[in-house]
């Protein structure tokens, strides 16, 4: 990997790639046809262990493809592989999507429910969408679902559900609200993480984790620099 320094220049790499193709079927150049130049500036590039990365289909690991050469044609270029944070340039950053939500917390108005005849309370129920609410034939009641789908629950659907069956006056049968302020202290929350590619969405949230824990390291080393001067 490269050593991340002060200088922009030791965060480079240079490849270089010179293909033509000579048959009559289309070439596909490829990160394979990539090589690594043996010099960059006054620097040998020999020990530096940078290579491109490869995309895994199934079990076979897979060059990227970089263009496709007719008969004849050619491509000669030198590339310059840098090394950058996704808060320099939207192209360091592996995640295209990052989105979290709080724990829902969900209440039903009974004394409305009570209002209304077990006919259309079973109805509203079994209408709404899956994974927010249930009907429980025992005691012929509406409940809360064991498992929660977090996207039905702030859709919204089940409150505009009962505003079209019942009335304005009946979109609060179902009241959800985030575990946030004056609905509780949030100790739970949901995340969907997306990415590029570049990074698989696990390995890039304990990357962030362990780069968190390091900031909160280097803090406490500098509030108690007695206290971490032999560490």
């Amino acid at each position: 990997s490269l050593r991340l320094v002060e200088r922009e220049a030791d965060c480079e790499i240079k490849f270089e790639l010179e293909v033509r193709n000579t048959d009559d079927t289309a070439m596909e150049v490829t990160t394979a046809h990539l090589r690594l130049s043996p010099e960059h500036g006054d620097e040998s590039q020999e020990d530096c262990g940078v290579q491109p990365v490869e995309y895994t289909v199934g079990e076979d690991e897979l060059p990227v493809v970089i263009a496709k050469l007719k008969k004849n044609q050619s491509l000669k270029l030198t590339a310059i592989a840098k090394k950058g944070l996704g808060k320099m340039h939207a192209k360091w950053c592996p995640a295209s999507g990052i989105v979290f939500t709080y724990e829902p917390v969900v209440r039903l108005h009974y004394e409305k429910l009570e209002q209304l005849t077990v006919a259309q309370r079973k109805k509203w129920a079994e209408e709404c969408p899956p994974g927010l609410l249930k009907w429980n034939d025992q005691i012929n009641q509406v409940e809360v679902e064991d498992e929660i789908n977090i996207g039905i629950a702030f859709s919204g659907e089940c409150e505009k559900l009962a505003k079209d069956t019942f009335g304005a006056e009946f979109m609060d049968l179902v009241v959800v609200k985030p575990k946030c302020g004056d609905d509780g202290m949030p100790n739970r929350f949901h995340f969907s993480v997306e990415t590029n590619g570049a990074l698989d969405p696990v390995t890039l949230v304990r990357a962030a984790l362990w780069e968190l824990q390091k900031k909160f390291t280097d803090m406490e080393k500098c509030l108690h620099p007695e206290e971490n001067r032999f560490l």
